[in-house]
């Protein structure tokens, strides 16, 4: 009898071991870091984020939701962001041009029609015509492989730290892309040469906001003498723009005009979230700087960044981080301000200490001895009206 019940013991033990030893192994799975992809040989491969948004002058791509269903389709102010593995990006890129069929070939899957998709996520809110909400930001889409190879979206940069991802946005900036086929260097398409501007700051000399109105004046020294608001946040009549494109009815930031070279300053103290090379898409080129709590401000449709801009880079209120412009979808030379809070756009004027278009009109030496500034929580600026209004994104 104790024989058995010896014999008995072991065979729990041994089960509960081998129970021990699964729970563990999920455990470890689980805490492998986000944008790294498990390998099916159990390896750990590393992953970078390609960007890419719709292409100016061609039809809007149809989205779908993460089951296939449609459910709208881009705007100009779209951006969606997937993943590709390091070595695939390596060798998309090695030929000279960054080459989106061999990512397309590498990661596309047959999708429920048949067709081969794409799985993306969007970096911002997605809005239909009216202004609903159709994607969240982050939330898992889908949109065919052809629309990119095609020409109908464009790859508009790479965030990541390998070769591979430095080699894909310099050829992204230069215009260097197939198979759509924008020739070399000085085509329109290609971003100009960095110049200018204040050096990158260290990552602990950058402050924290609290919320109120945070946000200084994000232009100064203004081509011609002055800068002025023109279109706010929210629903706005859609306009034709000089490249053909309508612009967005629904309006994720505010504008401030001023002549082109006029320069752009960071808002805050904030670090480079991303950058967005390429002069045909959308808000053309633009910056996101990362003011942590949530919060994320966008430069967008500028003639040029400054040399000290990267990802990564981390500047001080009042830093010159690029010069205005009129890239992308633009009818004329401005600066679209956006901010966002837990990646959802905000009225920006409601956290600008900067109410008037003398405020965006300085010199930047004068903002520069303004120092930092407070956060009160002082009423929200009312918003400006959008009636006459010529420059819109």
């Amino acid at each position: 009898m104790w024989r058995q019940r010896r014999q008995f013991f072991r065979r729990d033990l041994n089960r509960l071991d081998r129970f021990f030893v699964i729970a563990i192994g999920a455990l470890w799975i689980s805490l492998i870091p986000i944008g790294q992809t498990r390998a099916t040989s159990g390896e750990v491969m590393s992953t970078e984020r390609v960007r890419i948004a719709p292409t100016i002058g061609q039809p809007p791509t149809p989205l779908y939701d993460s089951q296939g269903q449609l459910v709208g389709h881009t705007n100009p102010n779209t951006t969606l962001e997937f993943n590709v593995p390091t070595n695939v990006l390596s060798a998309a890129t090695a030929g000279g041009q960054f080459d989106m069929s061999k990512i397309t070939d590498a990661i596309s899957e047959i999708g429920q029609s048949g067709q081969r998709i794409l799985r993306v996520r969007p970096d911002t809110s997605v809005v239909d015509e009216f202004g609903k909400e159709i994607l969240r930001p982050g939330q898992s889409a889908q949109v065919a492989a052809s629309a990119v190879l095609g020409g109908a979206m464009q790859p508009t940069g790479v965030a990541g730290n390998s070769p591979g991802a430095d080699r894909a946005n310099d050829q992204i900036q230069s215009g260097w892309i197939t198979p759509q086929g924008f020739g070399g260097p000085s085509h329109a398409g290609g971003a100009p040469a960095p110049s200018g501007g204040s050096p990158a700051r260290a990552a602990g000399d950058i402050s924290t906001p609290s919320g109120g109105k945070f946000l200084g004046a994000p232009t100064c020294d203004c081509v011609g003498g002055s800068c002025r608001f023109t279109s706010g946040f929210g629903p706005r009549r859609s306009v034709r723009t000089t490249n053909g494109r309508m612009s967005s009815s629904n309006h994720q930031g505010c504008d401030i005009a001023g002549g082109a070279g006029s320069k752009i300053v960071a808002a805050a103290d904030g670090c480079v979230r991303r950058i967005g090379r390429n002069r045909n898409a959308g808000y053309g080129l633009e910056i996101h700087l990362d003011h942590r709590n949530g919060f994320v401000t966008q430069y967008a449709h500028l003639q040029r960044f400054a040399a000290s801009v990267r990802e990564g880079a981390c500047f001080r209120r009042g830093d010159v981080i690029g010069f205005m412009g009129s890239t992308g979808n633009s009818t004329g030379s401005h600066l679209h301000f956006g901010l966002f809070l837990n990646g959802r756009p905000v009225d920006p004027r409601q956290h600008m200490s900067a109410r008037t278009s003398a405020d965006v009109s300085k010199r930047c030496s004068e903002l520069a001895s303004t120092g930092s500034p407070s956060s009160p929580e002082g009423a929200p600026s009312a918003r400006p009206s959008s009636r006459g209004n010529r420059v819109q994104p």
